[in-house]
């Protein structure tokens, strides 16, 4: 969740200058927070990865949405939002996760359910991959090339128990 904090505030004009500040809803939306449409994504990953539903087929084409999205972000700037007051000097700033943020904590949540199954874990390795080639910055790239290592680790485990490769 972003972390938000306010700026000049005594620029405020009262009340009425704080309410044309904020954005009233119901429920977060997936056209103003990329992170809910990834934690939705990740949610059905994780369901279909439950015992109950047994479908890593889904699972693995959350992960390659994923991928898709991550690709997309890159390309973007997910830097500081800033809100402005009626004078144009910033009042409320809000800071977004980054790419690697969003990677690491879709990447890792799925591969602690899907770790055991071959395709979700090369899945996970195409998305780390994909993060890793396309990170806007070091700290991205890092935590990108972490999860490919976490994930190389959990498969080789597998393999080394299972008495397979995969």
């Amino acid at each position: 969740m972003p972390a938000t904090s306010q700026v000049g505030a005594g620029d405020l004009d009262g009340r009425d200058g704080m309410i044309d500040c904020v954005t009233v809803g119901t429920t977060r939306d997936p056209g103003n927070d990329i992170g809910y449409t990834i934690s939705v994504l990740v949610d059905v990953a994780l369901m279909a990865l439950s015992p109950a539903v047994n479908d890593p087929r889904t699972a693995v084409d959350c992960v390659e949405i994923l991928t898709e999205i991550v690709t997309e972000l890159s390309r973007r700037d997910l830097g500081t939002r800033t809100r402005l007051g009626p004078d144009g000097s910033p009042i409320v700033i809000a800071q977004d996760d980054s790419v690697g943020d969003h990677v690491d904590a879709a990447g890792r949540q799925v591969l602690l359910y899907g770790g055991g199954d071959p395709s979700v874990t090369s899945a996970l390795l195409r998305l780390a991959r994909q993060a890793e080639r396309t990170a806007p910055s070091e700290r991205d790239r890092h935590l990108a090339l972490a999860l490919a290592e976490d994930v190389a680790t959990v498969r080789a485990a597998g393999a080394g128990s299972q008495g397979r490769l995969w």
